[in-house]
């Protein structure tokens, strides 16, 4: 046999088994989270480990910084995906007089209804 530089072999079957292993584990990944998500929520065993993973979600941690200035009125609350009640629902601002430090503010929606957060730190500084 020659040895060339212009040939090379690979194994289909472990290429093909590598592929099809991976998609498996991604697929039972994301199902075990659902199935247990939704045993948790059925028995009421576990419910404060149920409420912490639920809580500690993205969607779940801005909802709980809007509620806890005030702001917004919430549907589904315990799902992965709580909305708000309205689509004209006002939410609370961003407060970037410290750009190091931005926080949630229970400003005045009336008061700043055409005035850009730029307008909002000028005005704060002077």
């Amino acid at each position: 046999m020659i040895n060339s530089a212009l040939h090379s072999s690979f194994s289909v079957l472990a290429l093909s088994l590598i592929l099809i292993i991976g998609g498996l584990i991604i697929i039972l990944s994301h199902a075990l989270e659902y199935i247990g998500l939704h045993l948790g929520q059925r028995s009421n065993a576990n419910v404060y480990d149920y409420l912490e993973w639920t809580s500690n979600s993205t969607l779940q941690l801005q909802r709980l910084a809007h509620e806890a200035i005030g702001y917004g009125a919430w549907e589904r609350v315990l799902s992965a995906n709580p909305i708000t009640k309205s689509v004209e629902e006002k939410l609370s601002m961003l407060d970037i007089s410290d750009p190091k430090h931005p926080v949630l503010t229970a400003m005045s929606h009336d008061a700043t209804n055409n005035i850009t957060p730029l307008q909002i730190v000028e005005n704060k500084r002077s």
